[in-house]
């Protein structure tokens, strides 16, 4: 759950072993801080006379000529046996300045500033103060310092002991790396750059670093020799800072540039980094992400290569457009113009390898076998890929001459698909579409090749070949791409002659036998010659169509083999071709085909034979690849094109299809059972409130949402984005998704992740982790990271306001820490183990097991201050407390105050704010339609409500004031009460806020004069905090100080205060050491409290002055 290196012990033991570090509890030699002096009866005045400097006990003396300090650590002293006044004090302690002393044999001699310039060797012997705040300060726990020219670094040493703790060394860099880097601790204004290398003895030189450099922070060596578990980010050549929990993966090691060329790398796994060597196959190429830089191309890829015994790497500048292999995974690399990121790859397509690239050529593509798994391959003679990366027709395939690959143009008809060992084919329409197909391997059947129409493409027995179609005197093949219906291919006269290809029962025009096995056409029946032209059994040729359709000059007419012209409107099952001015017919494969000017909509049963629809209320047809048709109601008079259609339509034109549009074209694609799409039908927003498809494993349908669907779904079609269906039977959205989290459904045991990993958004489902008492929360994935959700044994829900605060969280099944400002939230990236200040908060494991720790806020800078938010057992405690801060900027959302009050409760610790209505501003117009808001009338406070367009007047108001004041029946001063959402609510437990108002009260008519915010008991019964976040309550305060029983305010020792008899009133003054939830006082301040017969209210009127 943490980081391997956080210890597993109690803070009593940390203590201890800090207390045994100081106190030189080790052998001599090893001292890591000077020892305390003093004498028997005063350790404060180590002073002696005529003797050295006492030891910390007063039983023996510090060594001649080493040095010691006070327990306050303000001076040093220096022993000197012998003399009238032998413990004197050290150097003079100047503001702001470094003492090193060098602590062998078991004592320490100072080295002055002079004497630090010949300092010698690497071995950690120099135990080294600052002087701060009339303070001596020493430093240690990994950082650094210059001091005269020379790096010091001060590690932590062994974590389980922290025995080497505050033992400092002259910097070196590695053997195996002269050119390792510190980051610059800028002590020393004569070394301005961020970043320093060290050489001999650990002279400090400057060096400005590259933007998005890594370098390994030798300060965080761990116990092995080669593990590191920090890293130094550059951003840019004056900025760089600690990575103090690396994400895996492989980064270029700056400090092994020579010639802008790498020899290693930093592997980094599990938070453990280390420096390997640069590793490639010989006459190979490896690509990797350059993970120091986040956006944009330069320098945004490695590539490494190994061109003879050698590997090394070098930074490249990508252009838009490029595809890549990354080498860990074989992931697919896209390039844009913002930058390079994993992409789900094509299975059936071909991208060209920008990374085997030579000059403008590129010997190499890239195919993958899954959207994840992909190799780069050299192509041989004619070898032909669909291209992937398609932008035109012009560029739909990628051809090999045997040596480099090329874009080619994707004409209609097949070619052999290599993407498949030449198994299958690929088939391209008109318009440049190209699909990979199975292809048809019985005997007989061919294919006309696109590349070479004198050729046929058929099977051999293990692959797809090209050869020569003629090969005796008229040579004919069953047309593969429709076999079903016999039509055939002719190879004739030579094989010079193209080949040709028919849709019709294909047949010769002076005899009209049948060219596949010379009988004649069966009486009755039609067959189309080899120049295009229909023909009837009797030899006539078709040349007059009453049920043609005209468009832009071409004559649609529809047949069966038993009739050559049917009536569009009784399509059913025919066949349909496109006939010329001279009754040249070709047939129309298209999927379906409209015409508004004759009201004519036909579709295609995918196997180009055509049935008549006379359209449905809100229904989607596609009729080509580029026509969506709609119909917004019964009858094809009521349907028309869609302008620029994007998304996902239910397909009227059959039972399992989805119809995906991308603003310029359209395609059917098959629903798949449990399939769930955005309905971007023109019912999407209609009353109907259908805004989902959702599929079974008969039919695809839209569908509303039920109460199984509120929440948030993968989309089925895009998957990077999410549908979010916030309500039942209500609308729904289709937000591209961002990085964080989505509440799949209310009590579903998981919420949907959103993850950037190598640059790609991952959508995945993992378990929440909250249980009972035991509340987890995440950031909500929207764009303005302003809403977090909550998840516990009931499931999950949406936190639209978050307070002030910090809230407990999870990643990847460990603790982690979220932070909200009133704006935004952010996932906090370092979270201490032990205090260091007041409104810090912290995580700390328990040594009870992996899963075992506690988040606490730190109300001072000790350990023993701390208030636990989630107990070791998981559930969560709650509290209220008032905290000084050293900051006002030290707890998250606040402004200026540095004592502020703080409550815990179900896993967050959040900012205690006076609740109050919104103002409502000119006329409402700041205000939500239906909600309460309040407003200024002379001095007086009033409240009112919107009614969209403005304040609500006249009868409005009358009624609005009968509605929250029902119970006044004179006049007097009446509670009101309201939620969070500022709506009004007569039930007390549903209120965060209340309102005393004076009310005037003449007969039926009432009057609003005034009202004011409650902190404290508006009635002897109900009581607000007035805090946000903080419920009113009709049940006891559990604050016993100020609240009211029977007919007293009690406070602790039994001081009662009897309230008075109406129509009296009564001021006292409360001191609250505590917080008190009763009248929403912080701790250790004095409140006047207005009394009343049955209320008891925080006020500004002064009185009797009593102390809890």
């Amino acid at each position: 759950m943490f980081n391997r290196r956080i210890l597993k012990f109690s803070t009593t033991l940390i203590t201890l072993l800090a207390i045994l570090n100081h106190h030189n509890v080790k052998a001599a030699g090893e001292l890591s801080a000077l020892p305390f002096c003093g004498n028997a009866s005063n350790s404060n005045s180590p002073k002696n006379t005529g003797a050295g400097c006492l030891n910390e006990s007063g039983a023996g003396n510090i060594a001649n000529d080493k040095y010691c300090i006070n327990k306050e650590k303000t001076v040093i002293f220096k022993s000197t046996v012998g003399g009238s006044d032998s413990c004197l004090e050290g150097p003079t302690l100047e503001a702001n300045k470094y003492y090193v002393f060098d602590c062998t044999g078991g004592s320490c001699v100072y080295k002055d500033y002079d004497a630090v310039e010949s300092l010698e060797g690497n071995d950690l012997k120099y135990v080294i103060y600052k002087y701060e705040n009339s303070q001596l300060k020493q430093i240690k726990n990994d950082n650094t310092v210059v001091i005269n020219g020379k790096l010091f670094n001060c590690p932590k040493g062994n974590i389980s002991t922290f025995a080497d703790n505050g033992k400092c060394g002259l910097a070196s860099s590695r053997v195996t790396n002269p050119n390792d880097v510190y980051i610059n601790p800028k002590n020393d204004g004569s070394i301005t750059s961020a970043l320093i290398t060290v050489g001999e003895n650990g002279a400090a030189t400057a060096k400005t670093p590259v933007a998005g450099s890594i370098y390994l922070d030798l300060n965080s060596k761990d116990l092995s020799e080669d593990e590191y578990y920090r890293l130094i980010k550059c951003t840019s050549a004056t900025e760089c800072t600690i990575i103090n929990s690396p994400e895996d993966g492989t980064y270029l090691d700056e400090s092994t540039e020579s010639s802008s060329s790498y020899t290693k790398f930093i592997k980094c796994k599990n938070g453990v980094c280390t420096s390997e060597d640069v590793s490639v196959t010989q006459g190979e190429t490896d690509i990797y992400f350059n993970i120091g830089i986040s956006s944009g191309l330069t320098n945004a890829l490695l590539k490494c290569v190994n061109p003879s015994a050698a590997s090394s790497c070098t930074k490249i500048t990508p252009t838009n457009g490029d595809y890549y292999l990354e080498k860990d995974g074989g992931k697919l690399i896209k390039c844009s113009s913002t930058g390079c990121a994993f992409v789900e790859a094509s299975t059936t397509g071909a991208y060209l390898d920008s990374g085997s690239k030579s000059g403008s050529d590129y010997p190499n593509v890239i195919v993958c076998t899954t959207p994840i798994e992909c190799t780069s391959i050299a192509g041989t003679t004619d070898d032909i890929y669909i291209n992937a990366a398609k932008t035109a027709k012009t560029d739909a395939l990628l051809k090999s001459n045997g040596s480099i690959f090329s874009a080619i143009t994707g004409n209609a008809g097949f070619y052999i698909d290599s993407k498949n060992e030449k198994k299958s084919l690929i088939s391209c329409t008109s318009d440049g579409t190209c699909t990979a197909v199975a292809g048809n391997t019985g005997i007989s059947v061919g294919y006309i090749s696109v590349l070479d129409a004198k050729k046929i493409i058929s099977y051999d027995g293990s692959a797809f070949a090209e050869a020569a179609g003629y090969k005796t005197p008229d040579t004919y093949y069953i047309d593969g791409s429709d076999p079903a219906n016999k039509k055939i291919i002719e190879c004739k006269t030579s094989t010079d002659t193209v080949c040709t290809n028919k849709s019709y029962t294909y047949c010769y025009e002076e005899t009209c036998k049948k060219v596949a096995d010379g009988d004649g056409i069966t009486a009755g029946e039609y067959c189309i010659s080899t120049n295009g032209k229909i023909y009837k059994s009797s030899c006539t040729l078709q040349t007059e169509f009453t049920n043609k359709v005209t468009v832009n000059g071409s004559n649609y007419v529809l047949a069966t083999a038993t009739a050559a012209d049917v009536a569009f409107a009784n399509a059913d099952g025919n066949y349909l071709y496109q006939c010329n001015s001279s009754n040249i017919c070709e047939q129309v494969t298209e999927p379906g085909f409209f015409d508004d000017t004759t009201d004519t909509l036909l579709i295609s049963d995918g196997a180009n034979a055509y049935t008549a629809e006379t359209g449905n209320e809100n229904s989607y047809y596609l009729t080509k690849a580029n026509q969506l048709i709609l119909c917004t109601d019964t009858g094809v008079a009521n349907c028309s094109p869609v302008t620029s259609p994007t998304g996902f339509y239910l397909n009227s034109g059959a039972s399992m299809s989805i119809i995906e549009c991308n603003g310029s074209t359209c395609v059917l694609r098959d629903g798949v059972e449990n399939d769930i799409y955005a309905n971007y039908g023109a019912n999407k927003d209609a009353d109907t409130k259908l805004p989902l498809i959702k599929c079974d494993e008969d039919s695809c349908d839209e569908a509303a949402v039920a109460s199984a669907d509120v929440g948030t779904h993968f989309d089925s079609g895009n998957p990077g984005k999410v549908i979010e269906c916030p309500t039942e039977s209500g609308a729904c959205e289709n937000p591209t998704a961002n990085e964080g989290y989505y509440v799949i459904s209310a009590n579903d045991e998981n919420i949907i992740q959103c993850k950037t990993v190598g640059g790609k958004l991952t959508i995945s489902k993992v378990a929440h982790g909250g249980d009972t008492n035991k509340p987890v929360y995440y950031l909500k994935g929207d764009s303005t990271i302003s809403k977090l959700i909550k998840c516990n044994n009931s499931g999950c829900t949406v936190v639209d306001k978050p307070f002030k605060g910090y809230y407990i969280s999870e990643v990847d099944g460990n603790p982690a820490v979220l932070s909200c400002n009133g704006t935004t939230c952010k996932a906090e990236t370092s979270i201490a183990t032990t205090c260091s200040k007041a409104g810090q908060v912290i995580l700390y494991p328990t040594g009870e097991g992996q899963d075992s720790y506690v988040f606490a806020l730190c109300s001072s800078t000790e350990n023993s201050y701390l208030m636990i938010i989630i107990k070791s057992d998981g559930h969560y405690d709650s509290f209220y407390e008032t905290l000084t801060l050293a900051s006002a900027s030290d707890f998250p959302g606040n402004s200026s105050q540095k004592t502020i009050t703080v409550k815990a409760a179900e896993g967050h610790v959040f900012l205690l704010e006076d609740a109050k209505l919104p103002e409502c501003g000119t006329n409402c117009q700041g205000t939500t339609d239906g909600k309460y808001c309040t407003y200024t009338d002379g001095v007086n406070l009033k409240i009112n409500k919107s009614d969209g367009a403005s304040c609500v007047t006249n009868e409005a108001f009358t009624t609005l004031l009968n509605t929250i004041f029902n119970s006044a029946t004179e006049t007097g001063d009446y509670p009101a009460y309201f939620k969070d959402d500022y709506d009004n609510t007569a039930t007390v437990t549903e209120a965060f806020m209340s309102y005393m108002c004076t009310i005037t009260v003449s007969g039926d008519t009432k009057t609003l004069n005034s009202c004011k915010l409650v902190k404290g008991y508006s009635t002897k019964t109900n009581y607000c905090s007035g805090w946000k976040g903080d419920k009113c309550s009709s049940t006891t305060c559990n604050n016993k100080s100020g609240r009211i029983s029977e007919n007293n305010v009690s406070f602790r020792g039994g001081n009662d205060v009897a309230l008075p008899t109406a129509p009296a009133t009564g001021n006292i003054v409360i001191y609250s050491e505590q917080p008190n939830e009763c009248y929403g006082i912080p701790g250790g301040q004095y409140v006047y409290l207005s009394l009343t017969a049955k209320t008891a209210l925080v006020s500004n009127e002064k009185g009797r002055f009593i102390i809890i």
